[in-house]
């Protein structure tokens, strides 16, 4: 392999390798755009899931007490009734 061959090898794979950077760069930079956009959205979806934790955490009791009152809504359900037919079937 000649000096000349391998400085014009080495000379593209030195663009080759610009050009890659170039394209992480840009990427870096889309990616980056992109997180700018949903930063303000993230307290509002932690908001949400702390909410449903809270609803799912306070079902529970709630389900528990009826449970222990003997409430109608909490009995377990038997096999739906069907209704009567106007017809009289």
């Amino acid at each position: 392999m000649s000096d000349s061959s391998f400085l014009a090898q080495l000379e593209q794979r030195t663009q080759q390798v610009k050009i890659t950077l170039a394209n992480l760069e840009a990427e870096k930079v889309r990616i980056e755009g992109l997180i700018a956009q949903l930063q303000p959205l993230i307290p509002h979806y932690d908001a949400l899931i702390e909410a449903e934790r809270r609803i799912a955490d306070a079902n529970v009791p709630v389900h528990q007490a009826e449970l222990a009152a003997g409430h109608p809504a909490a009995a377990p359900q038997g096999e739906p009734q069907q209704p009567e037919h106007p017809w009289g079937g």
